[in-house]
């Protein structure tokens, strides 16, 4: 299916230039192109805020709905953090391909385990 982008078609197709397409040889979507779904599944009707921290070590962007906070969170090298969340505060969490993670509660909080891929935490506002 073509994709309209800088006033020509583009088709939605193939592996790409240097492999850098959201298809493969086959014509199957690659994990890229999942990734990208759960982020604009995720993000969509909502406001992006900018940069917000969570924790030494971690990047995270966050967007707004009217009753919604939606982090995304990873390290900026390969390695552990935790992000922790109140439970009453808590909605879901998600990784990179849109599959649900079922945090542990640690006390009031569910403990988050951030690495190196994306995770999403949607928390009330």
């Amino acid at each position: 299916e073509p994709l309209l982008g800088g006033g020509a078609l583009v088709p939605l197709d193939g592996p790409g230039w240097a492999y850098g397409g959201l298809l493969d040889d086959n014509q199957d979507p690659k994990l890229v192109y999942d990734a990208y779904n759960t982020y604009m599944d995720l993000t969509d009707y909502a406001d992006f805020v900018g940069a917000v921290n969570l924790g030494i070590g971690i990047e995270a962007y966050r967007y707004t709905t009217s009753s919604q906070r939606i982090d995304i969170a990873f390290t900026i090298i390969d390695t552990t953090s935790t992000v922790y969340v109140p439970q009453a505060q808590f909605i879901a969490a998600y990784d990179r391909l849109g599959l649900p993670i079922a945090p542990p509660l640690v006390g009031e909080n569910y403990a988050i385990t951030i690495q190196f891929e994306p995770v999403y935490i949607i928390r009330t506002r």
